[in-house]
């Protein structure tokens, strides 16, 4: 099995998509994490 990724910036690049693949990593996180913590300052 050979990994999807030759090296780490392939992976931050993701193809020529890296924009939008981390924007929406980043919209999926980021309310999580802001659910978690106020949920935890409650």
């Amino acid at each position: 099995m050979s990994p999807a990724f030759s090296s780490w910036s392939d992976f931050f690049a993701m193809g020529g998509y890296a924009f939008f693949v981390w924007l929406a990593v980043a919209m999926t996180v980021a309310p999580l994490v802001l659910l978690a913590l106020h949920t935890v300052l409650q």
